[in-house]
C-alpha cells in the first residue's frame, strides 16, 4: 500500500490517501512522493483548532472530512497547518464579501 504525503503551505495543498499500489514485484524504483512538505510552522490538532474557531471538535472533522477545511492525515490522525487555515477562512472571507456586493 502506498502512502500519499501532504504538502502543508501557502502554496500547495496536496493530500495524500492510503491507496493500492498496482506495481510488479520487480519494479526496482521506489516507492516516494515527491511532494515537498515544510515543517516549519507547528501542526495543531483537531482540538486545538476547535478552540480557535470556537467550534465543536465533531465540526472540525466533518468540515476535514468533506474538504471544506485543509487539513494533512498523518496515518489515522488529521492534523492542521495555522497558515493554512489563516489562508483558507481570509478566502472565504472575501468570498462572502464579494458575493454580497
Amino acid at each position: 500500500m502506498q502512502r500519499a504525503a501532504r504538502a502543508v503551505g501557502a502554496d500547495a495543498i496536496v493530500e495524500l490517501a492510503a491507496a493500492p499500489v498496482d506495481r510488479c514485484r520487480d519494479d526496482p524504483e521506489p516507492i516516494m512522493s515527491e511532494a515537498i512538505v515544510p515543517l516549519d510552522h507547528q501542526l495543531l490538532t483537531a482540538e486545538e483548532v476547535a478552540e480557535l474557531l470556537r467550534l465543536p471538535v465533531s465540526t472540525i472533522y466533518d468540515l476535514a472530512r468533506t474538504g471544506r477545511l485543509p487539513h494533512l492525515r498523518i496515518g489515522r490522525a488529521l492534523r492542521f497547518s495555522r497558515n493554512d487555515l489563516e489562508v483558507h477562512l481570509a478566502e472565504r472571507c472575501r468570498a462572502q464579501v464579494t458575493a454580497r456586493v
